[in-house]
């Protein structure tokens, strides 16, 4: 396990090392929050490799899906509530699941690229490069690591052991992206890479059976990083802190500490029918310190994961945070208006319904 990301051979098809006969999938996915020409930037763009050989969660013997989704909120908007926002989304609809063959990938020198689906996915010493257009929205970009990655997934070497492997890792962003005739120019933006493979044992719709929901807040400002994550059906609640150099655990794993998730309000979606989260209180608790978060969205859009037990929706909030961190025994941080990027979902349906 390495603290150096990305590396060349995270480019490699780790899936593959997975039993043959048994559902599998990878992804290489990157969210970007920014601000950039009056706007604040929501972009989640992601080729993802699934297989279906074994129980059919994935319901493809061996599939390719290119997903992105894109919108933009004017600044005036932000952390004002939701409201039914115009977004582009595109990819994740079976009829748009690709082939083998559609997923190109160019080794050369100091480089590795996957092409697939009008997009290119590039490895490289130091960052990523993310380029071409896919459901009418271009980028330019290039993404470099700015922190140590958190093994989420568990380490590459223990993949077949865990059944799961990869990491998240905090990123600035710069470049274009361009969509709906306007491009935004994105300078020392926020972005997270997410690199993960997982095996059979996962299942997204069986995890989120009675009700149970997921949330992953990604909240960015200068010097601070926070990844919160929250998943009711594995009874699993975690935070991390960073500020500069300093890391701080909250949750599962850390003893005496706590994180708690209040949601505040919800809103009435017009477009999907849905009834979504919209603001929320977060309070972190532990030896090393205390953390007070209010998170108010500005806007969203979805996506579905399709598997043979039923249809998971995952919605993409953008939004902002104020609070405080307090260092135990040393000074408080401010938080203002740091950008947040979140994903809720939970199931929509199951294959199979009795009662």
């Amino acid at each position: 396990m390495s603290d150096e990301v990305p590396q060349l051979s995270d480019a490699g098809l780790y899936s593959r090392q997975l039993p043959r006969g048994r559902d599998r999938s990878e992804d290489a996915g990157t969210i970007v929050t920014a601000s950039a020409d009056g706007y604040d930037l929501y972009l989640y763009t992601c080729p993802y490799v699934v297989s279906g050989e074994g129980s059919g969660i994935w319901i493809v013997p061996d599939g390719r899906i290119n997903g992105t989704i894109f919108f933009a909120i004017p600044h005036e908007q932000r952390g004002s509530g939701l409201r039914d926002n115009a977004f582009f989304r595109s990819g994740w609809h079976l009829p748009q699941y690709l082939e083998p063959g559609d997923h190109e990938i160019v080794e050369e020198p100091g480089r590795i690229t996957w092409r697939l689906g009008g997009r290119s996915y590039v490895w490289k010493p130091g960052g990523w490069e993310i380029g071409g257009r896919h459901a009418d929205v271009a980028t330019e970009l290039s993404v470099r690591a700015v922190a140590p990655p958190l093994w989420r997934w568990g380490p590459w070497d223990q993949l077949q052991q865990n059944d799961s492997a990869g990491y998240k890792v905090s990123c600035v962003v710069d470049g274009t992206i361009e969509a709906g005739g306007k491009t935004f120019r994105v300078r020392d933006g926020y972005a997270t890479h997410e690199r993960a493979a997982v095996g059979q044992s996962r299942d997204h719709v069986e995890e989120v059976a009675d009700g149970a929901e997921v949330y992953a807040f990604e909240i960015r400002a200068e010097g601070l990083d926070i990844l919160l994550h929250r998943h009711t059906g594995r009874k699993l609640e975690a935070a991390t802190v960073r500020l500069g150099e300093e890391t701080f655990a909250f949750g599962m794993g850390v003893d005496g500490s706590r994180v708690v998730l209040e949601t505040l309000e919800h809103w009435q979606d017009p477009r999907s029918g849905l009834r979504l989260p919209a603001r929320w209180h977060v309070a972190m608790s532990s030896a090393e310190g205390i953390a007070d978060l209010s998170i108010a969205s500005s806007g969203r859009s979805y996506f579905h994961y399709n598997t043979g037990g039923g249809v998971m929706v995952m919605v993409q909030i953008l939004g902002v945070a104020n609070g405080v961190f307090h260092r135990a025994g040393g000074p408080s941080t401010p938080i203002e208006d740091a950008l947040v990027g979140l994903r809720w979902g939970r199931a929509l349906l199951f294959a199979d319904e009795r009662g």
